[in-house]
């Protein structure tokens, strides 16, 4: 007997996490980039003001898992391939908070220097790819009481980023490899 799985899958998300700060209307930093210009900001006072943090992330991940299982005597074999892709993409900004508590999260009016650069803390991509690839056999034996499990997979995860914000390491990355065998007995 002869059977085949595939599973595909993708997950989308837009997560949004709003927060609040009391900040200077100058010598503000993004990154290491520290700016001395001053910030023209509706409703500030003394120096300072309030600041709604948007942080927009975007997120996607999409992958496939295929597997055939054959049933042969006291014996159910099993191989199969893992592939899965995530990519994200964040962006931290601030909106300044008018006298009512308001803040126009619209896009419009995110804080934005002279030169284009916008006031964030976080600014980055990531992406992260997973293949593998994997065999197993579940053994049945004395009535299908007694089963011995013998399995093997090996993983191959690679991760890269690039951080846009001034004085940043650019691009950062990491790939590994990772074999995990598996074995496992039970009876019942």
């Amino acid at each position: 007997k002869v059977k085949l799985d595939i599973t595909p899958y993708y997950r989308s998300m837009r997560p949004n996490g709003p927060g609040g700060s009391l900040l200077s209307t100058s010598g503000l930093y993004v990154g290491n980039k520290q700016y001395t210009e001053t910030l023209n900001v509706p409703y500030a006072q003394g120096g300072k003001f309030v600041a709604e943090a948007m942080s927009n992330i975007a997120e996607y991940e999409a992958g496939v898992n295929a597997a055939i299982t054959v049933k042969a005597g006291h014996h159910e074999i099993t191989g199969g391939l893992w592939f899965d892709r995530f990519w994200e993409r964040a962006l931290s900004k601030f909106v300044g908070v008018d006298q009512y508590g308001n803040a126009d999260d619209s896009g419009r009016t995110f804080l934005t220097y002279s030169d284009g650069t916008i006031l964030s803390t976080t600014n980055f991509y990531l992406n992260r790819q997973v293949s593998s690839f994997y065999v197993s056999d579940k053994i049945s034996l004395l009535d299908d009481k007694l089963k011995i499990m013998l399995g093997y997979k090996q993983i191959f995860v690679s991760v890269s980023g690039n951080n846009f914000l001034p004085g940043a390491t650019p691009t950062v990355g990491v790939s590994q490899t990772k074999a995990t065998p598996r074995f496992g007995v039970t009876y019942s």
